[in-house]
């Protein structure tokens, strides 16, 4: 209920956001940034809502035998996903490798693949696009609406990013901090060399 959030917001002193990613203009991952352009949305209405790369039995035992083996590998294809850039390993905590594989995959939606995608191609950061006719079912209008980011609860807010990372790209969290309300973020820091 509103008073849950309202008594949730009250106890919130600082929202400390790593990689803040909220719009995609700037995304340099050569995989994600393909998945963008073949229009996955399109796997929307061919897949319905399912399923993409859920998580397996079979993966979740494999990937840490398979990672301890070649983690060089498993570096470059979790990179090529999270934002990093492949091959470079100066903040990657290799001892870690049994925790990260064994929650990956761990899946998403269709439709949240599918928004993704829109939002790197459309360069905005708004709700989910259905299309004209479903749009104006949704939404009361033929575009889905943006996300009113400048009525956000302004919760003192803290942003970092990596001056290598290939998802949060330090244009768009500019952009990010202009949409956010006055004074909301009270610190805002590019680390460099990082991804």
């Amino acid at each position: 209920s509103d008073d849950v959030g309202e008594r949730l917001y009250r106890q919130i002193n600082l929202f400390v956001a790593l990689a803040p990613v909220a719009f995609l203009g700037g995304l340099d991952s050569p995989l994600l940034r393909a998945l963008a352009d073949v229009d996955a949305d399109g796997l929307v209405s061919l897949f319905g809502d399912g399923s993409f790369l859920p998580s397996s039995s079979l993966l979740r035992e494999a990937l840490p035998a398979i990672c301890a083996r070649a983690a060089r590998a498993c570096d470059d294809v979790a990179c090529m996903i999270s934002g990093c850039v492949p091959g470079s390993r100066s903040h990657v905590n290799h001892t870690r490798w049994p925790v990260y594989s064994a929650h990956f995959p761990s899946g998403s939606s269709v439709r949240n693949i599918a928004h993704f995608g829109q939002g790197v191609r459309d360069k905005a950061f708004r709700r989910f696009d259905f299309g004209p006719l479903r749009n104006l079912e949704h939404y009361h209008a033929l575009h889905p609406p943006p996300y009113a980011l400048e009525n956000s609860k302004a919760v003192p807010t803290a942003l970092f990013s990596g001056s290598l990372d290939t998802l949060a790209d330090q244009a768009d969290v500019d952009r990010l901090v202009q949409a956010l309300p006055a004074g909301m973020v009270v610190w805002q820091e590019e680390l460099q060399t990082w991804d």
